[in-house]
């Protein structure tokens, strides 16, 4: 494990930074320190108060909003070089929703965050002894994964850890990225619901929780995004854009991206091309 990058932000209504976040082949761990913030990760939200610690996958979009006058967070981003010592998906989903609810003041979750106080400690820029601190912190680093790792080994009856819950979201969140790299076929809700071994209402409820829209509503705005790109960047004809795109005639394609985008796709590619 090696630690790639670390940075302390402060957010405030004075400056620019109000927002944070981005997409990286790394692990992270993010930790609020003050303020209220609002993290978009994985199709959720998570609306917390300070203090609050949230473990993030490589390569999953996030987006850190200040909700309060100031706020300070500080991120890790860290190589695991094949290590296991950072949690598992289904763990990190179950981990950062319970930095939404009171369960996170419970003390074996506060020894996690005195742990992350004293790796503030050695990673501050005030630190006398930068190269001594860095690798002081990475023991510290460990640590917390540590205790997090204890953590879920120990035995509970609390029903949000109860593993159907947690595998049926890594199953719905499976089925996003699954769309978002096959949005050009022919795809239907009964489909997705079958894969994921749900009734299809049920299905559609959870989906929309999850990803705030429903599964339709979700693949007509990739094929949407799609479609857009490549009227901006190729010469493709329309009707070949809507057939690559997954729509089922180019009539469907032009109702659909005049509603999302106030113009027709011919308009559109001539206003972006003047």
């Amino acid at each position: 494990m090696h630690l790639r990058k670390y940075d302390f932000v402060t957010m405030s209504s004075g400056d620019k930074a109000e927002s944070g976040g981005g997409i990286h082949p790394y692990h992270e761990i993010l930790y609020i320190s003050s303020g209220n913030v609002l993290l978009h990760w994985m199709g959720k939200e998570y609306m917390v108060d300070a203090p609050a610690l949230f473990l993030l996958a490589p390569n999953t979009p996030h987006f850190l909003l200040k909700k309060s006058a100031a706020s300070n967070f500080m991120y890790l981003e860290l190589d695991m070089q094949n290590s296991a010592e950072f949690p598992a998906l289904a763990q990190m989903l179950v981990w950062n929703h319970l930095q939404t609810s009171e369960n996170r003041y419970n003390p074996e979750l506060s020894q996690v965050y005195s742990s992350v106080l004293s790796l503030l400690e050695f990673l501050s820029p005030h630190y006398p002894y930068k190269k001594a601190g860095e690798q002081i912190a990475m023991l510290e680093i460990r640590k917390i994964l540590l205790l997090i790792e204890c953590f879920f080994s120990r035995p509970v009856s609390d029903p949000l850890q109860l593993s159907e819950q947690v595998e049926t979201q890594v199953r719905i969140q499976a089925l996003i990225r699954y769309m978002e790299s096959h949005y050009a076929d022919p795809i239907t809700v009964n489909t997705l619901a079958a894969y994921a071994h749900l009734d299809v209402s049920y299905f559609i409820r959870l989906f929309r929780s999850i990803a705030g829209k429903t599964p339709l509503q979700y693949l007509l705005d990739l094929r949407l995004s799609a479609a857009t790109c490549f009227l901006s960047t190729t010469n493709m004809s329309i009707q070949d854009i809507a057939s690559a795109t997954g729509f089922q005639s180019v009539h469907y394609f032009s109702r659909h991206f005049k509603k999302s985008c106030g113009y027709t796709p011919t308009q559109w590619r001539h206003k972006e091309r003047k």
